[in-house]
């Protein structure tokens, strides 16, 4: 059985010095846990430096001193990095709760949600790339973060302000 298993098996294309994605599970992963919308959440994060093989199916990765996971990682949590130049990026923030976090940068708009009747903005967040912008409920943020001035972001729609 293990030669016609063997036969559907290709080789992993890593080796020592190359950069890689790590794929994290939200579900499972407790430093990226926490996200609102896990579906939506990312599924890899880096990339990351391999700095030795552990084994024949094995890696160390070179992680961010900060970061709280352990650096081995097995080849099936791994995803190659094509790009012809690296820009890595940070694991997403840890708190005492084990939650990520993330703070508002900026409010690019807004929108009313006619279906729960509720008013919306869209947050830009801080150490976040600008496609994982999200769509906030303002009185969530209002609750989350108490000192964020939205009054000063005043929206007009059809000649009245939200």
């Amino acid at each position: 059985m293990k030669k016609f298993a063997d036969k559907d098996r290709l080789p992993h294309p890593f080796k020592v010095g190359d950069y890689v994605y790590v794929k994290l599970r939200p579900h499972r992963q407790i430093s990226v846990a926490g996200q609102r919308l896990r579906k939506l959440s990312k599924r890899y994060y880096g990339p990351f430096k391999i700095t030795r093989a552990m084994g024949p199916v094995a890696f160390e990765l070179y992680l961010p001193p900060e970061s709280k996971i352990h650096p081995v990682f097995h080849v099936s949590q791994l995803k190659p990095c094509t790009a012809a130049t690296v820009q890595p990026l940070d694991l997403p923030p840890t708190a005492v709760d084990n939650h990520p976090i993330v703070q508002p940068l900026a409010i690019l708009g807004w929108r009313h949600n006619e279906a729960t009747d509720e008013h919306q903005v869209l947050v830009q967040w801080q150490g976040m790339l600008p496609e994982d912008t999200s769509w906030e409920n303002i009185k969530d943020l209002r609750t989350i973060f108490p000192d964020l001035n939205l009054e000063d972001k005043v929206f007009v729609d059809a000649g009245r302000d939200v």
